[in-house]
This record gives structure tokens, C-alpha cells and sequence, in this order.
């Protein structure tokens, strides 16, 4: 009997010190947010003729910093106001991502419209912080 009330009390001990890793992604109480501003340039890209918020865009998000592959773990689209969040993330490094938005006559294959997107990488470093990526610059050519 003491022998099995021993072994069960080194097994639990065990395991307490011998618990997961949290790594990053969804799971924690952290949050990234920030904001897509487009600036809307003619076709050649020479003028700059407007700016304003950019809405119901796509944002990427890559958990960790050593991530071999180049697809993203998950995605949102902004407000209206260009704003968007990636909420309950865990400590750790991320890469945020986006992509211009392409005007047909500027790209006129899908291919070179997604030849280079704007990353952001940046890093949680508390439980509950909020990191805010700040404006990121989307160029639209029209």
C-alpha cells in the first residue's frame, strides 16, 4: 500500500514539473492591434491622389519567429476604420502581414500583385499586454 501511495505521489510530481510549454498563439490575453491607411496613387505611381482608412482588407498574422513555412496561421479583415486586433495570443514573437492593394491596370496578373507584402514583425513580452503595431501604409494603384 505504501509503495502504491509513493508511486502515485512521484508520478503527480512529475508531471507538475514536466508541464507544457506555451508557445505562441491563440490561448493567451495578449493582443495586437493596429491600422491600415491606403494611399491611393494614379497608375505610373508618380501622384499621390488620396488617403484614407482602409476597411474590409486582409491582415495576416505568423506565430513565432521560426517558422519555416510562408503561410499564415490566421487572419482577419479590418474595420471600417482600418482598424483591426488579433485578441487571446500568448508571448512570443509574430509576423504581421498585408498586401497592396492592386489595381488592374497597375498588375495585370494576380501573381505580381502578391510578389511583396508588408510584414511587421513584432514580439508580447507580458501575459496581458497589447501591442499596437501602429499605421501600416497600403499603397493602391489606380
Amino acid at each position: 500500500m505504501k509503495q502504491t501511495v509513493l508511486f502515485i505521489m512521484l508520478t503527480a510530481l512529475t508531471f507538475s514539473f514536466s508541464g507544457c510549454k506555451k508557445v505562441e498563439g491563440k490561448g493567451g490575453k495578449a493582443t495586437i492591434k493596429g491600422k491600415l491607411m491606403v494611399h491611393a496613387y494614379t497608375n505610373q505611381g508618380d501622384t499621390l491622389l488620396w488617403t484614407a482608412p482602409l476597411g474590409d482588407h486582409r491582415v495576416y498574422i505568423i506565430y513565432g519567429d521560426d517558422n519555416e513555412e510562408t503561410y499564415h496561421d490566421d487572419d482577419i479583415r479590418s474595420s471600417y476604420d482600418g482598424s483591426f486586433e488579433f485578441d487571446y495570443l500568448e508571448m512570443g514573437s509574430y509576423t504581421i502581414f498585408t498586401f497592396e492593394d492592386c489595381g488592374y491596370e497597375a498588375y495585370p496578373t494576380f501573381e505580381e500583385c502578391y510578389e511583396s507584402p508588408i510584414l511587421i514583425n513584432t514580439e508580447i513580452t507580458g501575459k496581458k499586454e497589447v501591442v499596437d503595431v501602429g499605421t501600416i501604409n497600403v499603397k493602391m494603384y489606380i
